[in-house]
């Protein structure tokens, strides 16, 4: 995975040019001409992979073909290491690799993952908890609650390298 590598590119990320279509469209080949994905579709992508990368703690690489493939394997192996502490989670792995602790009944978080960052351990995403829901359930009434839900479903942000609640 890499970023674009020759002389047609610029410095900075342009701006998405606005939305055409709120419908989702595919790739055809059956039109007069075939479709094209445009720059857009291409930064975009290539941005969401790259912060795929950032999320493991990989820098890309040009020459390596498997980064993806390594990354996404080490956070769906953090969910099968569970572990009771951060401090455990330390001590069961090595340098980049992730674990999952358990927060308690009632918790705003039922789980939250974790990457060891030489010895560090670092927050990388976490999974909303009952205590996060049921307030949910109390401030939305049930009628609004499904266009509510997508807005409060990921509730959780990092600042200074610590999770908390969106407010």
């Amino acid at each position: 995975m890499y970023y674009l590598d020759n002389k047609s590119g610029v410095v900075i990320m342009p701006p998405p040019q606005d939305t055409q279509s709120d419908t989702p469209l595919w790739f055809s080949e059956d039109k007069d001409a075939p479709s094209y994905p445009g720059a857009d579709w291409f930064n975009i992508v290539t941005l969401e992979l790259i912060n795929i990368l950032k999320l493991g703690g990989v820098s890309p690489d040009k020459f390596k073909f498997n980064q993806l493939a390594s990354v996404i394997g080490q956070l769906l192996s953090a969910s099968s290491l569970m572990v009771n502490s951060e401090l455990e989670g330390l001590d069961k792995t090595t340098n980049g690799m992730f674990f999952c602790v358990p927060q308690g009944v009632g918790q705003a978080y039922s789980l939250i993952y974790f990457r060891n960052d030489n010895g560090i351990a670092v927050p990388v995403a976490a999974s909303l908890g009952k205590a996060s829901l049921d307030e949910i359930e109390q401030k939305t009434p049930y009628r609004k609650r499904s266009p509510f839900w997508l807005e409060f479903c990921c509730p959780q942000r990092f600042v200074g390298g610590r999770l908390q609640r969106k407010r």
